[in-house]
């Protein structure tokens, strides 16, 4: 656990969010309160649109899945992965060109 969370203060990227909360997914097991760090860390890393495409199958994530927070995450399909929150969205479709 050391390792994972000496991984965080080096990067906070979203790919390093996602190990770390796989990691804490498979110890909640044995440690009860880590699967709230993992869905923690789960929704930071899928805030971003990182791991949309193995968020279903990925079998690390298992011992949270069936847990309402953990579905609350989910986007819903067809729609598009959410928009970090420090990213604006500009309609160019008004725009004139002069």
């Amino acid at each position: 656990m050391e390792d994972a969370q000496q991984s965080l203060l080096l990067d906070s990227g979203a790919p390093t969010l996602y190990q770390v909360a796989c990691i804490y997914a498979l110890t909640s097991k044995q440690e009860p309160t880590d699967q709230f760090k993992a869905l923690n860390l789960l929704a930071g890393a899928l805030r971003t649109g990182f791991a949309l495409e193995w968020i279903d199958t990925d079998t690390d994530l298992d011992p949270i899945r069936k847990l309402p927070e953990f579905v609350r995450q989910l986007p819903l399909p067809g729609l598009s992965p959410p928009v970090p929150p420090n990213l604006e969205i500009v309609d160019t479709r008004s725009t004139k060109l002069v």
